[in-house]
């Protein structure tokens, strides 16, 4: 794989990542509004407070995992953008290796050495891979916060339509939040990318 294929793959990454921090602070302002709601409400609302409780806790929780996702992300383009600049010298070694392998008849220990920068960042891919994975799994998290706010909304009387619309918002936000994952991860996943 070539240094600007996976400067390409890390781009295509990095634009989900940021799509999903857009999101993760949509999240956290309407956890705010509905946490804001919930005191209008009362004591009557006990069930809107628990919803804003959850969707408060998911909102951060996401957030964290987005900080390190977008960390992980910026020293791998920060690698992968050094393999760029490197990559002419990096080839011309590579190859004298390759060469030099042939010459020797040492197929296995030099040729072994000139695949070890590209293994190297295949590495950091499936770290970022595993790190998505663990971020899917907790947006399903969000999927039961949007449910709970809306079987709550049907507990109580007072702004039980803004629970309910607080629920889709947050199924909505949620769902995106899968979709952009998935884009991610089959960049992160995938070895070569058409």
């Amino acid at each position: 794989m070539t240094e600007i294929n996976r400067l390409e793959r890390i781009i295509y990454i990095k634009e989900e990542l940021k799509r999903v921090d857009r999101l993760s602070r949509k999240i956290y302002m309407l956890a705010l509004n509905a946490m804001l709601t919930s005191r209008k409400a009362g004591i009557d609302a006990a069930g809107y407070a628990r919803v804003t409780t959850e969707l408060r806790a998911f909102s951060e929780r996401l957030e964290s995992s987005m900080a390190q996702l977008l960390v992980m992300s910026a020293e791998m383009t920060s690698l992968v953008s050094d393999d760029v600049k490197r990559g002419r010298i990096t080839r011309i070694f590579n190859q004298a290796l390759l060469d030099a392998a042939q010459r020797h008849g040492n197929h296995g220990g030099l040729s072994a050495a000139a695949d070890a920068s590209s293994q190297y960042s295949g590495n950091r891919f499936d770290s970022i891979a595993r790190s998505i994975e663990r971020l899917a799994k907790l947006s399903r998290q969000g999927q039961n916060v949007a449910v709970l706010a809306k079987v709550e909304s049907m507990h109580i009387d007072k702004d039980s339509t803004v629970l309910h619309s607080i629920g889709d918002q947050v199924g909505e936000f949620v769902a995106q939040v899968e979709e952009a994952m998935a884009v991610a991860y089959k960049y992160a996943s995938n070895t070569e990318v058409a």
